[in-house]
């Protein structure tokens, strides 16, 4: 119940920041060096965050969001098309990107979980990662070592995230034995702190973004 009304309160601070007008501000020597082509902001007094747009030259695009539970980050492409500026992540909602290998070192086992601690490609841990088992409803918890339904083999798992980010499901090899799966999420950020933006999209009017859907 505490999870639920904590993002519960994350969504009404975000659909607050969001809806939000960005401005224009201009680049300093070292940013311009980073050939960064435009950034944009939004900042009020009394408002729930900051949010910060930057625009590279190479088409990519940086979105933070500071709110006054959480910072949350995204990354991906942007394009102009009939003065509308559309925002694309990197990653999406079930793109998750994970590396699976296995072993028989059990240093990251929780008692008999054959799953290991699940980590980041920076090695931290993740201890908001479900594993999904052959189908939705068994799922392991590896960072607690506690499963909620049964199994009897290992077809197939994808990954859950808190924050509802998912990863496609991944066959896993047949012959298990007593090996260890470790699985790593190809990332150097918490997913926790991953916001995917799907077409956002954002009116450009003079030195402003007029959001228009995100």
């Amino acid at each position: 119940m505490k999870k639920v009304i904590v993002w519960l309160a994350l969504i009404f601070s975000f659909c607050k920041l969001n809806g939000q007008d960005l401005k224009r501000v201009p680049l300093s020597k070292a940013e311009k060096k980073k050939n960064i082509l435009a950034k944009y902001l939004y900042s009020e007094k009394g408002s729930y965050g900051v949010i910060i747009l930057v625009l590279y030259t190479n088409g990519s695009f940086e979105y933070s969001m500071y709110s006054f539970r959480q910072d949350v980050i995204s990354f991906g492409k942007w394009k102009i098309k009939q003065g509308i500026l559309v925002l694309n992540s990197t990653i999406t909602k079930d793109n998750l990107p994970i590396r699976i290998d296995y072993s028989s070192d059990t240093t990251n086992r929780i008692n008999q979980c054959k799953f290991n601690i699940i980590k980041n490609s920076a090695g931290i841990e993740v201890s908001d990662a479900f594993v999904l088992i052959n189908n939705d409803t068994t799922r392991c918890l590896p960072s607690y070592a506690s499963c909620y339904g049964r199994y009897t083999t290992i077809d197939s798992v994808k990954i859950l995230i808190e924050n509802g980010i998912t990863s496609k499901w991944v066959k896993l090899k047949t012959d298990l034995g007593q090996s260890q799966i470790n699985i790593t999420i190809d990332m150097n950020m918490l997913p926790s702190k991953y916001y995917v933006i799907e077409n956002g999209k954002y009116k450009m009017v003079g030195d402003r973004l007029v959001e228009t859907g995100l």
